[in-house]
């Protein structure tokens, strides 16, 4: 069934559910701190005023997401998480909106980010490495598997929970229904920018692994591979520059960072093959799936509702301060459908395609 257009051009593609199980406003929640800062929005932790549970919220301004013609991605990162269930990738509990800002309520991960752990505690062992990239590789593969392409993975984007095992959160520039290479849209963090995205070409799931690589090599140097200060000169040596290799790299660890990082996106290699690669041979892929690999580390914290493992962050603005109310209106036909509630008893999700 076709979605309704809508006054941007685009189309509501919004999954709703034919019975709530509890909708929200955001009267329903007390925020507690501002803890970060995506592409278009912030996110703080608020808890349940009815239930006292913890969460995450993501606060998305509507005048701001139309002004960088964002309507269309905040619509993909809405549906990615409501479609997503996996142990690896953030729950998406509720989404809501207002007059002037659109909400999307998840999983609050105490453990922080897995950038912060990086830059407190130096290069990781490759032992490190191996784990987060067990994990990271069977949430990729999750959402490859449902035609959806993250294009945003960095370590900021990996949360660490209390237990040491991870989520990937931010979807904003997730990409659902696609076809293997028919995207187009150069987007992302610069040093994690593959070649073909690079050169305006099509592509498709093929950026994450790229991405991968580039996020296993800084976990182990500390660094990434093609970094300049000078994003055109990093992206020429990202197009046009082979990769120098720490020494103390070990054999099978370059093998597998060779196989991700390939220039050349059809000869990278694919999720199978990675988990079948050396550098994998001690790894139990079913115990991974499980959630059943020791962590390496697990990180301090103090409760589920710590926040010490995020960078303080200073606050312009609360969510509902008196410059808000400032805010030019913004068309609300263009997130009909938004709003989402966690779904109960196996209930169907019924997609407006």
């Amino acid at each position: 069934m076709g979605g309704t257009p809508s006054k941007d051009g685009s189309r509501d593609s919004f999954e709703t559910l034919s019975i709530f199980k509890e909708k929200a406003t955001i009267d329903d929640f007390e925020i507690l701190k501002y803890i970060g800062k995506g592409h278009f929005g912030k996110v703080y932790q608020v808890r349940h005023k009815t239930t006292s549970k913890i969460y995450a919220m993501k606060t998305l301004k509507k005048s701001q997401i139309q002004k960088n013609n964002q309507i269309r991605n905040t619509k993909n990162e809405r549906n990615v998480l409501a479609k997503s269930s996996h142990r690896f990738i953030v729950k998406l509990y509720y989404a809501f909106k207002t007059e002037k800002k659109l909400y999307l309520v998840m999983d609050y991960v105490s453990g922080g980010e897995l950038f912060t752990h990086l830059k407190s505690r130096g290069p990781f062992p490759e032992s490190w490495v191996r784990f987060y990239a067990a994990e990271i590789l069977c949430a990729l593969n999750y959402l490859h598997m449902k035609n959806i392409v993250y294009r945003d993975l960095k370590p900021e984007n990996i949360l660490v929970q209390s237990s040491g095992h991870i989520k990937l959160s931010d979807f904003g520039l997730s990409k659902s229904n696609i076809e293997q290479s028919n995207c187009e849209t150069v987007c992302g963090t610069p040093a994690y920018l593959s070649p073909e995205m690079l050169k305006c070409e099509a592509y498709g799931t093929s950026v994450d692994i790229w991405a991968l690589g580039i996020l296993l090599f800084e976990l182990a140097a500390g660094t990434t591979p093609f970094y300049h200060k000078n994003r055109i000169a990093m992206s020429k040596r990202i197009i046009n520059t082979e990769i120098v290799y720490p020494s103390d790299f070990s054999y099978e660890f370059k093998s597998l960072l060779e196989g991700l990082l390939r220039k050349e996106p059809k000869e990278r290699l694919s999720a199978n093959e990675v988990k079948r690669h050396p550098f994998f041979e001690s790894i139990d892929w079913e115990k991974v799936e499980q959630g059943l690999l020791s962590p390496p580390f697990i990180p301090v914290t103090f409760g589920d509702a710590d926040t010490s493992n995020f960078r303080e962050m200073e606050i312009e603005c609360s969510p509902n301060s008196p410059q808000e109310l400032l805010e030019e209106p913004c068309r609300s036909e263009s997130y009909s459908g938004f709003s989402f509630a966690e779904e109960s008893n196996n209930m169907n999700i019924n997609e407006l395609k």
